[in-house]
């Protein structure tokens, strides 16, 4: 999706929130935070926000958006508000990043491919085969780059907070078992709108189909596209299984979150309290990685326990085909090579 949605479909997300925040103050809302009433009545907090989120309920980020609030009550009791919106209840991840940027929507955690219209090195995250583990992503996006990164994202309008973690994508499908890079073409898959991705697929003889998320449930339930890329993690909590039954662990793309503010939310708050809702951040990143981590590891025999045939291909098939990706994109090879260099050695 482009930099230019149209502006009724931001009009209707606000004023989707404001229904929404104003049922919370009539009545309570299921989406907010149980933490709130942990810490005492928050109707006269000084700052009060929205952090909207694509996820299921049940999804390490908005756990982690929740264990936010906590720390925030913990850290400042009664002096932040936020309610959590799940399920893409406020929009799907490109609107969202807009909305945030606009000043509609205060917190949102989309992938970094949508966050990437409006800040390009971003796009360099999709690049296949880029880490070879979770401690290198870290070390990356934890450090010098990472910062850089997030300044970009400064620059274009919103507050960058922090990278969360969506994991190495694996392949779900509902026509066979993927033993190899071979076996993959032919299937019509949906994909992130992402010209990196496009190519990625194309590579490996898919028809890749981009599309929201929500959008390729229903189309992967009809048998409209074949099946879906995914982590392992995010597939179970989606319930992708119903309709596709053999996974594929190939680990082609590691995808993280760029966890974003609008520009006025940030600024209504003191430095000081800038400084604890950053720290505040940190902490609930902690918690969301070991929190992925922790449900990527469960995830296998979850799936297998709902009928799944889960297959680990040989990678280096895969890797090979990619050599044609890296020369569609010759504007990110400094930064590839600056990334290179940062995983190098890291275990």
């Amino acid at each position: 999706m482009k930099k230019g949605l149209k502006k009724w479909t931001v009009c209707a997300m606000a004023a989707i929130l404001l229904w929404n925040l104003t049922a919370c103050g009539e009545g309570g809302d299921s989406n907010s935070s149980p933490s709130a009433s942990n810490s005492g009545d928050t109707s006269d907090a000084t700052y009060t926000f929205s952090f909207a989120t694509i996820d299921t309920e049940e999804h390490p980020t908005t756990l982690a958006a929740r264990r936010l609030v906590e720390i925030l009550n913990e850290k400042a009791p009664g002096r932040f508000n936020i309610t959590v919106y799940a399920n893409g209840t406020l929009g799907q991840a490109a609107e969202l990043v807009e909305a945030v940027q606009m000043g509609n929507v205060d917190i949102a955690s989309p992938t970094t491919s949508f966050v990437a219209n409006y800040v390009p090195n971003l796009s360099v995250l999709d690049m296949p085969y880029l880490f070879e583990n979770t401690a290198q992503a870290d070390a990356v996006l934890d450090g010098e780059i990472g910062k850089s990164l997030g300044a970009e994202v400064d620059a274009a309008g919103m507050k960058f907070l922090d990278f969360w973690e969506v994991g190495f994508r694996c392949l779900a499908n509902n026509k066979r078992a993927i033993e190899n890079a071979d076996d993959v073409a032919q299937l019509r898959l949906r994909i992130m709108s992402s010209e990196i991705q496009e190519a990625l697929f194309t590579a490996l003889g898919c028809d890749p189909v981009p599309m929201s998320l929500s959008d390729a449930l229903v189309a992967n339930q009809q048998g409209t596209i074949d099946g879906m890329d995914n982590p392992l993690a995010s597939l179970y909590t989606t319930s992708v299984y119903e309709f596709d039954h053999y996974i594929a662990v190939t680990n082609h793309t590691y995808t993280t979150q760029c966890v974003i503010m609008s520009e006025k939310a940030w600024n209504s708050m003191t430095p000081e309290d800038q400084e604890i809702f950053a720290e505040a951040v940190r902490e609930a990143t902690q918690f969301q990685r070991e929190t992925n981590r922790s449900q990527e590891e469960e995830a296998a025999n979850n799936l297998i326990e709902r009928g799944c045939e889960i297959t680990y291909p040989d990678l280096s098939g895969f890797a090979e085909k990619m050599d044609v990706v890296y020369e569609q994109f010759p504007e990110y090879s400094d930064l590839i090579a600056q990334i290179q260099e940062a995983a190098a050695g890291v275990q």
